[in-house]
């Protein structure tokens, strides 16, 4: 249908499981080209292992920003909530389809992204003319710069400084990146059925190599504060944002019973894998 486009959002579940509520909103269905929205979505579980929505892309949208994904638990049910945080280059009315889950299904949001408008009775403003640039004073200040640098020389030349003993420093292990790659191709190889477990080993593998390689004591720390570590390395944008994924995958899977698919396990590896290589090419 011209100008619509159904968006198709899906959830997998581990184990059959009805969903008590699940909630699509939006901060604002109409925004101009460029502007930034909010989108939160919501659902209610029974206790249980549950599976989240994996979501790259929309039609017609760019997704600029994405929370972590929450959890609160609230007496006998599971509530899992992500932000999104969208913008369009696309003119036109949108629609976003239902969620559904099982029985129980968001009502369809219509989002319209237009042009800002022009008033016609404004006064249009001519072009002003090129202003002349004066010609600065001629200043001898800086005679008195080199006199003061001059001074400075000759005072380090007749008392120059006691060299300090260096004292030594951090030195890294240089064995560690091919220990951490070797860990985890045992690791893909390895039949592990108990995902926490598989999470564990994973985590202790990546959070060992930035310890032994680049000085990150990281074992005490959450996955925010790890996080914010290694966005000091200075990692591409796409990588960065695959790793803290993962990482808040594995809270998930260790903290809140999340059971992901095997293909997200295999991702998991293969993205510590990229991004520990990576690293070690900005060395």
């Amino acid at each position: 249908m011209k100008n619509q486009i159904l968006i198709l959002f899906s959830f997998f579940f581990v184990h059959t499981l009805q969903a008590q509520d699940v909630r699509l909103t939006l901060d604002r269905t109409r925004i101009l080209i460029g502007e930034q929205m909010n989108m939160d979505i919501e659902a209610d579980f029974k206790s249980g292992p549950v599976s989240w929505i994996t979501l790259d892309s929309l039609p017609h949208f760019e997704i600029l920003d994405r929370s972590r994904i929450d959890t609160t638990r609230k007496g006998d049910l599971l509530q899992l909530h992500q932000r999104f945080v969208l913008t369009s280059w696309d003119s036109g009315r949108w629609q976003l389809a239902p969620i559904a889950l099982g029985a129980t299904k968001t009502k369809p949001v219509t989002i319209d992204v237009a042009f800002s408008k022009m008033d016609p009775n404004q006064d249009y403003h001519d072009v002003k003319d090129i202003l002349g640039v004066k010609q600065p004073e001629v200043s001898t200040w800086y005679w008195y710069l080199i006199f003061i640098g001059v001074l400075i020389i000759l005072f380090l030349l007749f008392f120059p400084k006691e060299k300090k003993k260096e004292q030594a420093g951090f030195v890294p292990d240089e064995g560690a990146y091919k220990a951490a790659l070797r860990k985890l191709e045992q690791l893909k190889n390895a039949d592990i059925k108990d995902n926490k477990q598989l999470y564990t080993e994973l985590i202790q593998i990546f959070r060992e190599y930035l310890e032994k390689r680049k000085n990150i004591r990281s074992f005490s720390k959450t996955t925010d504060d790890l996080s914010l570590q290694i966005s000091e390395l200075s990692l591409p944008r796409d990588q960065f944002s695959e790793l803290v994924q993962m990482l808040r995958l594995s809270d998930l899977v260790k903290f809140a019973q999340f059971q992901p698919a095997g293909a997200e396990n295999r991702q998991s590896i293969q993205v510590a894998e990229e991004n520990i290589m990576l690293i070690e090419k900005l060395n």
